[in-house]
Parts: structure tokens; sequence; C-alpha cells
């Protein structure tokens, strides 16, 4: 333990006589205050012996004091009486460790000592290690704003150096408007006693700095602030922003794309197609009515029922890409027509409740709202084992609700991953698009509900 020893000359010589037989201490000395303030700055000196007999002035042991930190160094004060703390004005000094008054002798030294080395290792050096670990900055702010005590975990960290902090307020330090958000957080924080969060920027020689402050009551009119630079973050945070927007531009366009081939195939199949099947159909029918003998009127007869099936594909294909309901009639009745086909192809008992009226929305979100309502009601048949499933759509304060519900054997959501479930991740991504959500509840033997929720945005 490195230790400084200040007190008269024979005062010291007593004490360097006494500690020269005991192990593991570092002796030094100073003259004078100036030399015992030098020693302080400079060296790494852990404990400090003082002794009011270092000076008869009682300013300058408080000099030295405010050159302390509590534990930092520990501070055994040296008493000739028990008057001398009130007369010094040490008796509510916080550096202040412990103190003994004179007579003394070697082994009241040494167990004084002793006392101070276990508190160090057993309490102040773990903490000064936790503090050391920290990144952030730490200060005691009292409530008119003025640094009580500050901790950085290394000199380049700070705003200002530390010995420009001592007695300051935080006026005299912060630019103004720093200085008035920080003012009026603290009295908030000591009048709710609840800690809050305050976010600013300040200059420095690379450019601007943003930090985070958080400001906690500790005691009745003091605050702990524990400040952390966030630059980094915060740029981190805004370039993965906009690289999503760009994901999220990208994935839009590729949508709308797929939409738009959808919407002219289908087009080109029911006008196209669709249409030409039809003449071909009716040609059949006018030459099943006309043939002769039996075996080429069956022939014909066969040849209608073909085109019939044919022209039933064309047109499940063409409602499938894209329902003309969805851009004539709205997304109500686009969802009942496709529950109505799925539950006819299926088999399954398929309900709908439509609960808004045909006011128009936006196409975006009518699509949106389709091609998931078509994913979740595709996984239904597919994987629950379910006999019954109902479509839902309704209009909350400000966003649609659809839900699509069934009675199937159910699976656990989360241990479901985007390789073996790209349907529930397609559904995410489309509702993502249109700043809605998708939220899924299922379990064994529960059945599935996928809720979909997304902001109103009428035409």
């Amino acid at each position: 333990m490195r230790l400084l020893l200040l007190d008269s000359p024979p005062g010291v010589e007593q004490f360097a006589e006494w500690l020269s037989g005991a192990d593991g201490f570092e002796i030094l000395t100073a003259r004078d205050v100036q030399t015992a303030v030098k020693t302080l700055v400079d060296e790494e000196v852990e404990a400090v012996i003082l002794s009011v007999s270092f000076s008869e002035r009682g300013t300058d042991i408080t000099t030295i004091l405010d050159y302390c930190e509590p534990g930092n160094p520990s501070v055994l004060l040296v008493l000739e009486h028990l008057g001398d703390l009130d007369e010094f004005g040490v008796a509510t000094n916080d550096t202040v460790e412990d103190f003994v008054i004179k007579p003394l002798t070697a082994e009241m030294l040494w167990a004084r000592l002793g006392l101070i080395r276990r508190r160090r290792n057993n309490i102040l050096l773990p903490r000064q290690a936790l503090l050391a670990a920290l990144p952030d900055l730490m200060f005691r702010i009292s409530r008119d704003g003025t640094y009580i005590d500050y901790h950085f975990p290394s000199p380049e960290q700070a705003y200002v150096p530390g010995k420009e902090l001592e007695g300051a307020r935080i006026a005299d330090v912060m630019p103004p408007d720093v200085a008035k958000a920080f003012l009026d957080m603290i009295q908030e924080v000591l009048e709710v006693r609840e800690a809050r969060l305050l976010e600013y920027d300040l200059p420095s020689v690379d450019g601007l700095h943003a930090y985070e402050a958080r400001i906690v009551p500790s005691g009745a009119a003091e605050v702990l602030t524990i400040v952390r630079d966030v630059t980094e973050r915060k740029r981190m945070d805004k370039e993965l922003r906009a690289a999503a927007e760009v994901k999220q531009a990208f994935s839009s366009a590729v949508v709308k794309a797929q939409e738009a081939e959808r919407q002219q195939l289908s087009r080109e199949l029911h006008d196209g197609v669709g249409q030409i099947l039809l003449v071909h159909r009716m040609d059949a029918e006018w030459l099943a009515n006309q043939a002769e003998p039996a075996p080429l009127r069956e022939a014909a007869e066969s040849l209608c029922s073909s085109l019939d099936n044919t022209l039933e594909t064309i047109r499940n294909l063409a409602m499938d890409l894209r329902p003309p309901a969805i851009d004539d009639l709205g997304i109500g009745s686009a969802l009942e027509t496709l529950v109505q086909n799925i539950g006819r192809r299926s088999g399954i008992d398929c309900q709908v409740e439509i609960q808004i009226d045909a006011t128009p929305l936006d196409s975006d979100i009518s699509v949106t709202l389709y091609r998931i309502a078509q994913e979740a009601l595709a996984n239904a048949i597919r994987h629950s084992r379910c006999r019954n499933i109902k479509v839902s759509l309704s209009l909350g304060q400000e966003n649609l609700e659809l839900q699509v519900r069934d009675d199937g054997i159910g699976f656990d959501p989360l241990r479901t991953s985007a390789a073996t479930c790209m349907g529930l991740v397609s559904m995410r991504e489309r509702a993502e698009l249109v700043d809605g959500r998708v939220t899924i509840e299922s379990g064994a033997n529960q059945g599935t509900c996928v809720k979909v929720s997304v902001p109103v945005r009428p035409i």
C-alpha cells in the first residue's frame, strides 16, 4: 500500500519508525501543503495519514482533503483531541474514512491501517474495478445543477476536464439548450422520484456526438446521472433503417410488379383464352346437335364436357391470379368468393363474415389482405386436418382486422423456422409492406388463428 504521511517532522519520524517493521507499505512524505497536493495529483496514493499537526491553519487541512475523493485515497485523520473534528471543519467531510486521537501506539496504528486495507480490498477496490469496467460517464449533481462528483472511464471521454467540473454548474459547462434540458429533467426526477432518460447532442472535434443520460434520484436533493456516448449506435441504427427502407421499397416494387403481371395474365386467361374456349364450346355443342350417327354425336358431347372442364379450370386460374372482384366490388366481395370456392373444392365447411361496408380501399391493402387470406386458407387445408374454417373481416378504430381461424391440429409458432414456413414469412412480409402486422395463435390440438391488422387507407 502506498502511504502518504502528513505530520510534523517528529510525527513523521515516529510513524516511519512504527511502519518500518510492517510489510507491504511504501512510505511517501511531504514537507508542506503544496508538496502534499502535488503528490496526491501525481502519485497513485492509496492511503493518507493526515495529522492536524501538519499545519496550524485549518484551511491547509481542508485544501488537502479537497484533493481526495471518498476512498481514493483512504484518509486516516490523526487528532490531538476530539474537538479538532469541528475546529478543522472535517466532521462532515466525506473523504475522511477514519480518525484516531493521540496519544498513539504502533499497535493502534497497525490496527487502523489493517482495517483500512481490508476495507479497500473487500469494498473499495471491487467498487473501483466495477466503475473502471463501465464505459459510461457518471455524475452526482445537486438540485441546482452543481456538480458534486464525477467518474470518467478515460479523460478523452469528458466534454470538459474533470477539474473544471469541481464546484461548477451545468449552465457553466453545457450549451444553454442542453443545460436547460438537464435542469428541467433533474427537477422532474427529484419531484416524481423516478428515473428519466435525456437525449442530447454536443459538439466535438470530430463532429456532433449524441448522448443518452439516465438520471435517477440519489438522496433528497441530488441525482446520479449516467451518460453514454451513443453516436456510433445512432449511426448504425440510421444505416440499418436506411437499408430496411431500401429493402422494403424493393420488396414493395417486386410485389407490385408481380400483382401487375398476375392481373394482366388473369385478364388474358379470362378475356383471351377463356373467350376462345367458349367459342369452341359453342361450336362443339352445335356439332353435337347436328351430328349423326350416334357415335359421332357422343364424341361431340364428350368434347363439350371436356371444354366445360377446361373453361372451369381457366376461370379458377384467373380468379387465383387476380379476382376481378377486388377491383370491381372490393375486398369483402373478393373474400366471400374466395372462401366459397375453397369450401367447394376442399369439402371443408368454410364460413365468411364481412363487417365492413363497400367503401373502396387502397388497392395495395386490398390485395395484401386477399393474398394473406389465400395463403392462410391454403395452409389450413394442407396441414391442419381441420373440419371448419372461418374468415372474418372487420373495421376497428384505425385498422382493418382480418382473421382466418380453423379447428385443426395446430402447431407451435415458436418452433417454426423461415426455412420450413415460407408461407408464414410471406404473410408477415406482405403485411409489413402496408405498415401492418401478422400474429399467429396456435397450439397442439387447439387450432390456428391467423390475425392480420393493417391501417385503413381509403381511396
